[in-house]
């Protein structure tokens, strides 16, 4: 499964670098549900917040439109980072960006109070990764923060874009 993640993360990368946009969807201009989630989650502005697969999406746009301070966004593209940054402009220096696997990745502990995840957890479908999913939350979200994961329901859809 890790390597069928790292070819669908390689396949948008390239069709990106040949300027070729792909339509995803379950792509949203903007994330009205997980803003009114965020902003019931947290206490000030300045609470850590990680966007998880949150690679193009505007959530972390319409976060520092609210004024938030501490937000990183983590991604398994590169190429979805730099279109975040480049659509940013300046405002990208005021965001952490992580190129990374959400299964790998070594992340500092209990340092986020918001884990946000819409785009990354339905992807997994090994046990194996969804343990190391979990074990990275449990272990990089603060105590008493908060896990905010979209995934498909039951009446949802039973594959993703069709993978």
């Amino acid at each position: 499964m890790a390597r069928r993640i790292e070819s669908a993360a390689f396949l948008l990368t390239a069709l990106g670098n040949i300027g070729m946009r792909v339509p995803i969807g379950w792509y949203r201009p903007h994330l009205e549900t997980s803003l009114a989630l965020i902003e019931r989650a947290t206490t000030g502005r300045s609470d850590a917040i990680i966007d998880v697969g949150g690679g193009e999406s505007t959530l972390v746009d319409d976060l520092l439109a609210r004024g938030y301070q501490n937000i990183t966004v983590l991604d398994i593209s590169e190429t979805a980072i730099d279109v975040c940054k480049k659509r940013l402009g300046a405002a990208s220096e005021q965001i952490h960006r992580l190129v990374a696997n959400a299964t790998v990745v070594e992340l500092e502990a209990g340092v986020y109070d918001v884990w946000h995840d819409r785009a990354a957890f339905h992807f997994l479908t090994a046990m194996e990764q969804r343990a190391a999913y979990v074990r990275n939350v449990a272990r990089s979200v603060k105590r008493g923060g908060h896990v905010i994961v979209s995934t498909f329901g039951p009446e949802g859809p039973t594959q993703c874009s069709g993978r």
